[in-house]
């Protein structure tokens, strides 16, 4: 038995929209769901998915996108197994192992995608593909890519800030990596915050000017 690819797109999608670990998404249960506040409560214990470890754990909310509930909703109702409340619980029922899930979930699916790729832009097998060497921890990558290209596009007051995206990847070190790591893909910033900086410069002389020509001419008369 094995999964079909409506599952697989399901939880790809999760994982490139919420930037959760493939452990945490083995690990997800009904109850860490709430569709009704849009977040995906991750347990971990130990550092490792809750029920790998019996030391202190710790808890992280994930915000998640209206798609990425969607295919949660979907993922439910189409599960094989419903023992233990997984959400996305192997085949045969229970925790995925990661070694098993590369092996029979990800790496056909990778090769499926390459092998499609080349079919439809006449390549060989020589040839290499944007798919080459994909692996699931790359949907992690792709979550902060995704949310930095919208943070782009947004207008000044919705800009997401380095700092949100750090917390929705469950880094603790206040976005110092995402810098690191993310830092060339912020083309935009830089002329968001000159022109944020204008706007408010503008808005602000605009006001006291105002406030000023105001004064002057309902101000007492001076002899």
């Amino acid at each position: 038995m094995s999964w079909m690819p409506e599952q697989i797109s399901r939880i790809g999608t999760v994982a490139a929209l919420t930037g959760a670990r493939e452990g945490e998404l083995f690990a997800l249960r009904e109850g860490d769901l709430d569709f009704d506040d849009e977040t995906l409560l991750v347990v971990t214990t130990g550092g490792n998915p809750r029920g790998r470890t019996k030391t202190r754990g710790s808890k992280r909310t994930i915000d998640l996108a209206p798609l990425a509930t969607q295919f949660l909703r979907e993922q439910l109702m189409a599960r094989w197994h419903t023992q233990g409340r997984l959400v996305f619980p192997a085949p045969e029922g229970g925790l995925w192992n990661k070694d098993n899930f590369t092996a029979r979930v990800i790496r056909p699916a990778v090769q499926r995608a390459i092998a499609k790729y080349r079919r439809d832009h006449g390549l060989t097998r020589h040839d290499s593909t944007p798919f080459d060497g994909l692996t699931f921890h790359d949907l992690r990558h792709t979550c902060a890519s995704l949310m930095i290209a919208a943070s782009n596009r947004a207008g000044a007051g919705q800009a997401v800030t380095v700092k949100a995206i750090a917390e929705q990847l469950g880094h603790t070190d206040g976005g110092v990596l995402v810098l690191r790591r993310y830092g060339h893909l912020f083309k935009g910033t830089r002329r968001q915050a000159a022109r944020a900086l204008d706007e408010y410069v503008r808005s602000t002389a605009s006001v006291s000017a105002a406030s000023t020509s105001e004064a002057l001419q309902n101000g007492p008369a001076r002899g």
